[in-house]
């Protein structure tokens, strides 16, 4: 992929210099198959795009010690570890633009709310979307939403949802929840919801959205002729953030 194809397919034009920086390095790094790189390099790639550089870009290197490794006998730099797999995460999705819109909504939402025992979770839910392993991230999607549930339960409804297991006609054992692992006892996932819905922890509109949610999970966790579309994979992986994990 050339600079300008690449470019174009992250929709770089509400990204700052700054931000072009590490753009341009991750470009070299990425599509120029070199893991370390100088200053100069990164501003010829801002002179190819026609975008007026960035007034120092070695000190925006040397300054920005948790993004790069500065290599004082090659006089070069390269990237940390840990901000390479993000920008792995974030721009390496073969140029799908639909992945960047998706990706930038659900990220937010990510990095606020999910704990981070999600975190593996997460960032294996976008590995398998922009790489088009769609049923495993519809799957992903699903744990993660639910998952947080019961977090969210433990820490913020655990009396009331208590109250509404105590009276289902099924808990003949008087299963109660005091561990995230409790969960697992509830026999159904769609129990798991109604008891949230009884509990009042979730509207209907909610109960509605995981209904329809664990209804698609379903359709692509057991073998069947349904065929995972992109479409389908993006909007449930949307609900899911936007109005599960996000609302609560």
């Amino acid at each position: 992929m050339n600079l300008i194809d690449f470019l174009n397919s992250i929709d770089h034009g509400s990204l700052s210099k700054a931000e072009h920086i590490d753009v341009f390095a991750f470009f070299i790094s990425k599509y120029l198959s070199q893991d370390k790189f100088q200053p100069k390099e990164i501003k010829a790639l801002f002179e190819e795009a026609s975008i007026a550089p960035y007034s120092n870009i070695p000190y925006y290197l040397r300054n920005s010690s948790r993004k790069y490794i500065y290599y004082e006998k090659l006089a070069k730099y390269g990237f940390s570890k840990g901000f390479l797999d993000e920008l792995n995460l974030k721009y390496d999705y073969m140029g799908v633009t639909s992945f960047r819109n998706l990706y930038d909504k659900i990220d937010t939402i990510a990095k606020s709310k999910l704990d981070n025992d999600s975190a593996e979770l997460y960032a294996e839910l976008i590995t398998c979307y922009k790489n088009k392993a769609l049923r495993a991230s519809v799957i992903l999607s699903w744990i993660l939403a639910i998952n947080h549930m019961y977090l969210y339960i433990l820490n913020h409804k655990l009396e009331e949802f208590n109250t509404a297991l105590s009276k289902a006609s099924w808990n003949k054992s008087g299963l109660r929840i005091s561990v995230k692992d409790d969960f697992a006892e509830i026999p159904k996932e769609t129990r798991f919801i109604e008891l949230c819905r009884a509990a009042s922890i979730i509207s209907n509109d909610v109960k509605k959205i995981l209904d329809s949610g664990l209804g698609i999970r379903n359709s692509y966790a057991h073998p069947s002729t349904i065929k995972a579309t992109e479409t389908t994979a993006a909007n449930h992986i949307e609900e899911m953030f936007v109005n599960i994990i996000d609302k609560y």
